[in-house]
C-alpha cells in the first residue's frame, strides 16, 4: 500500500496531482495514518470538476469549499447514493441504491464503495465514497459520518474550518449507511432474468455490478499474465463514479477462445508417419510464443522477487512447459483415441514402433520413452539457428524431462465414463449469430453458462417437460468462434420534443458454431423425439442472439445437413465424439466461483477461460414491486473458470456435463459427475 506522506513529496504540483489521483482512485487504498488533515484537504479538492487545475494539496482552496453552502448541498445530495453495487449497467436509466457489505468489511483490505445516481454529482461523491486505509482497516468519510459515536475525522474537519452547524445534517444523511440495504422495488429499466428453482416455480433475478470487484478486474490490466481489453462507455458519468474516473474506458477480462481451423484426420497423421517416421507436432516447439518462452527460460536474467513470488513464477513456468510438451504429443493423443475406438489400421502402420506402445498405453520403464523423446526434441533444436542454443541446455534439460514424464503418464490414464444415465440428444452444428460475448460485466469471451442453461431449459419446456425443472444436464462442444468487431449504434428517442441518441453502453457480440448434448430427464408422459419435432422445439434466441442450424441440402454438402443423434448411454455419446473434427473443443469445468487469488492463479497458468457461472444473491429472495409477481432477488454475477478439451482425447466428457443448482445463497451452474458429488 502507498502512504499518503510519500505521495506529497516533490514540488511540482501537477505531477503530484496525478500521483494522488492514481493512488486514491486505484483498487489499493492509501494509508493515511498520521495524515488525517492532509487526507481531508485532498478529498475536498477531489470534488472539483475535472478541468479544475487546483493543487489537490492546497489547504486554502479546501477551506473555501468547506465554507460554501452550494458545495455542502452537493455533498449532502450524494450521501443516499453511496453504494456497493450499482444498477446502471447495462441500462443507465435503471435506478436504485444497493449496499451489501462483505462479512469482514474493512478488514479485508479491499475497496467496496462507489457512487451511482446523478451524473452532475459524480465529482462531489469523491468526498464521502473514496476509501482509504486508517488504523489497520479500510474506511471512508461515509462510514465515519455514519458512526454515532463521533469520529476524529469530524473533529479535524471542524479544525480546518468546516462549519460545525453543517456536521449534523451530514451525519443524518449518512446514518445507517453501513447497514445492508436493498430497494423494495425493481426498476422498470433493470434487467430481470427468470430461473427455475427445481420445485416448479421461478425466481426473478436482477444482476448488479459489484463496485469493488469491477475495480479489481479493471486494474488487472497491469498484470502481465492476464489478458484484458477495454470497453467504452459514451456517458460514463451516468453509470458510476468509478467509470467516470476511468474516462469511460473500462478494462474487462478478454478471453475469446482461439480454435484451430484444420481438421487433422486419422489418415493425414498416418501419412506423416509414412513419410517422416514420427508423429510429433513439431509446430508446437517453433510457434513464436512457445519458442520465445523457451528462450526466456535459459536467459538467466536477474529478477528481484520474494520467495513466494519465486515459487509462483516457477510453478507457472512448469505448467507452461508442460502445455508445450503436451501440444507436441497432440497427434499421438488423437491416434490413441482412434485406436481405442477400434481403428485397426494404426497398429498395421506403426507396427512395433515405440509410439505404438504409447498409443496402446502399455509403456514400461524398459522402453526408455523419456530418453527417446528428449533426444528427438534436442535434435529439433539443433536444426534451427534460432533454437540451437536450447539443445541440451543444462538449465532447460531437467525441466524438459519433468514435463515429458508428466505427459507420458497421461497415456496410462484409464478410460472414465461419467456415471450419468438416461437418454441423450446430440444436436450437431447449431449456429448462433450476435450472441452476447460479455457473459457478465467483467468478462469478454464465451456466452455465460446460465445462457446455455436457459437454452436447454426452454427447449425441454417446448418439448413437453414440466416448467421449473432443474434435473437435466448438458454438454457443449465448440466448433467455431468469432468475436464480432465494432460497437453498437445508439438507439434514437424523443426527448424534449427532439430526436436524440440514447446513452450507449458498449457490448461485444460473437458468432458461435457448436454441438449441444442434452441428457433427457425422466418424464411421466411420452416425448416425441422425431427430428422435426426436436428442431421445432429449439428456441430461436440464445444469449441475445439468433439461433439457427444448417438448412437441409445447403450447397449439397451432407455435413451441412441439420442432424440430431439419439443415444441410450453416455458411452455411445463419448464414442461419437471421435468422429468429430479434431478442432472441436468440449467446455469442461475447472473452478466454480473461485476467490480473487485463485482466479488470478488459474488465469495466469494459461489454457483456462473465465465465464459467467451463476449469481450470488444479496439477501434472501422476496416479493418486490415490479418483479412480475414471482419471488425476486438482487444478485451479483460470479466468474467461473473452464477449460477447452479436444474432442479426440481420452475421457472427453469428464467434468463436461453441466447442471443448474438453486439454493438460498444463489444460482450455480456447475458439474457434478455423480449424485451427491460436490460441484467442481
Amino acid at each position: 500500500m502507498v502512504k499518503l506522506s510519500d505521495l506529497l513529496e516533490g514540488k511540482d504540483s501537477q505531477e503530484r496531482n496525478i500521483r494522488i489521483k492514481h493512488a486514491f482512485f486505484s483498487d489499493v487504498p492509501v494509508v493515511i495514518d498520521g495524515s488525517i488533515a492532509q487526507a481531508l484537504i485532498i478529498l475536498a479538492n477531489l470534488t472539483r470538476s475535472m478541468g479544475d487545475k487546483t493543487d489537490l494539496f492546497d489547504e486554502m482552496a479546501a477551506k473555501e469549499l468547506f465554507k460554501s453552502e452550494h458545495w455542502h448541498k452537493g455533498i449532502l445530495a450524494t450521501a443516499p447514493w453511496v453504494v456497493t453495487h450499482y444498477f446502471k449497467d447495462p441500462n443507465s436509466r435503471a435506478s436504485g441504491c444497493a449496499r451489501w457489505f462483505p462479512e469482514h468489511y474493512g478488514e479485508d483490505g479491499q475497496k467496496h464503495l462507489g457512487y451511482s445516481h446523478n451524473s452532475n454529482k459524480v465529482s462531489k461523491s469523491h468526498f464521502l465514497a473514496t476509501e482509504f486505509f486508517w488504523h489497520n482497516r479500510v474506511t471512508s468519510l461515509f462510514e465515519q459520518f455514519s458512526n454515532e459515536r463521533g469520529s476524529p475525522f469530524i473533529q479535524k474537519l471542524i479544525t480546518l474550518g468546516f462549519p460545525e452547524k453543517r456536521v449534523q445534517p451530514l451525519q443524518d444523511a449518512c446514518r445507517g449507511g453501513m447497514y445492508n440495504t436493498l430497494p423494495d422495488f425493481v426498476s422498470p429499466n433493470s434487467v430481470v432474468v427468470s430461473f427455475p428453482d427445481g420445485d416448479g416455480n421461478y425466481i426473478a433475478v436482477t444482476p448488479l455490478v459489484e463496485v469493488g470487484f469491477q475495480r479489481w478486474i479493471h486494474n488487472l490490466v497491469r498484470h502481465t499474465n492476464i489478458r484484458c481489453r477495454p470497453l467504452f462507455y459514451a456517458w460514463p458519468f451516468q453509470v458510476s463514479s468509478f467509470l467516470a474516473t476511468c474516462g469511460g474506458k473500462l478494462y474487462c477480462l478478454y478471453y475469446p477462445p482461439r480454435l484451430d481451423k484444420r481438421d487433422l484426420s486419422l489418415e493425414s497423421i498416418l501419412d506423416k508417419w509414412r513419410s517422416k517416421k514420427h508423429v510429433f507436432n513439431d509446430r508446437a516447439i517453433f510457434r513464436k510464443g512457445n519458442l520465445s518462452f523457451l528462450l526466456q527460460l535459459i536467459s538467466n536474467r536477474q529478477i528481484v522477487e520474494t520467495e513466494r513470488q519465486r515459487q509462483e513464477r516457477l510453478s507457472n513456468e512448469r505448467n507452461k512447459l508442460a502445455q508445450v510438451i503436451e501440444e507436441l504429443f497432440s497427434f499421438l493423443f488423437i491416434l490413441r483415441t482412434h485406436y481405442l475406438a477400434g481403428q485397426s489400421q494404426i497398429s498395421r502402420v506403426l507396427s512395433e514402433a515405440l509410439e505404438m506402445r504409447l498409443i496402446q498405453g502399455g509403456l514400461n520403464e524398459e522402453d526408455r520413452a523419456a530418453e527417446y523423446v528428449l533426444t528427438y526434441i534436442n535434435t529439433l533444436f539443433e536444426h534451427s539457428w534460432y533454437s540451437a542454443q536450447l539443445s541440451y541446455n543444462p538449465d532447460l534439460l531437467p525441466l524438459l524431462e519433468q514435463a515429458v514424464n508428466i505427459t507420458l503418464n497421461k497415456f496410462t490414464v484409464p478410460i472414465k465414463v461419467p456415471a450419468i444415465s438416461g437418454r441423450f440428444l446430440h444436436f450437431k452444428r447449431l449456429l448462433v449469430y450476435n450472441a452476447n460475448a460479455r457473459s457478465n460485466p467483467y468478462v469478454i469471451g464465451l456466452p455465460s453458462l446460465t445462457a446455455w442453461t436457459g437454452l436447454v431449459h426452454a427447449f425441454l419446456c417446448n418439448l413437453g417437460y414440466e416448467p421449473g425443472r432443474t434435473d437435466f444436464r448438458f454438454a457443449v462442444v465448440l466448433r467455431k468462434y468469432g468475436l464480432n468487431k465494432g460497437h453498437p449504434a445508439s438507439d434514437q428517442e424523443m426527448k424534449n420534443s427532439s430526436l436524440v441518441n440514447s446513452p450507449v453502453i458498449d457490448h461485444r457480440s460473437c458468432d458461435v458454431e457448436f454441438d449441444l448434448i442434452v441428457q433427457l430427464p425422466e418424464n411421466r408422459e411420452e416425448i416425441d423425439l422425431s427430428e422435426d419435432n426436436l428442431f421445432g422445439c429449439l428456441p430461436s434466441r440464445f444469449a441475445g442472439g439468433t439461433l439457427t442450424h444448417p438448412m437441409e441440402g445447403s450447397y449439397g454438402q451432407c455435413e451441412l445437413y441439420r442432424k440430431c443423434d439419439r443415444y441410450g448411454t453416455v458411452e455411445e455419446v463419448s464414442a461419437s465424439l471421435v468422429r468429430m473434427p479434431s478442432y472441436g473443443r468440449v467446455i469442461v469445468a475447472l473452478r466454480n466461483s473461485p476467490e480473487r487469488s485463485e482466479l488470478l492463479k488459474c488465469l495466469s497458468q494459461g489454457k483456462s477461460f473465465p465465464i459467467g457461472g451463476g449469481f450470488r444473491f444479496l439477501g434472501k429472495p422476496e416479493t418486490r414491486v415490479g418483479a412480475g409477481g414471482c419471488s425476486h432477488a438482487f444478485a451479483t454475477p460470479v466468474v467461473s473458470v473452464v477449460a477447452l478439451r479436444p474432442v479426440q482425447q481420452i475421457n472427453p466428457l469428464e467434468r463436461a456435463f453441466w447442471s443448474i443448482t438453486f439454493s438460498s445463497s444463489g444460482i450455480e451452474v456447475s458439474v457434478k459427475e455423480n449424485p451427491g458429488d460436490e460441484a467442481v
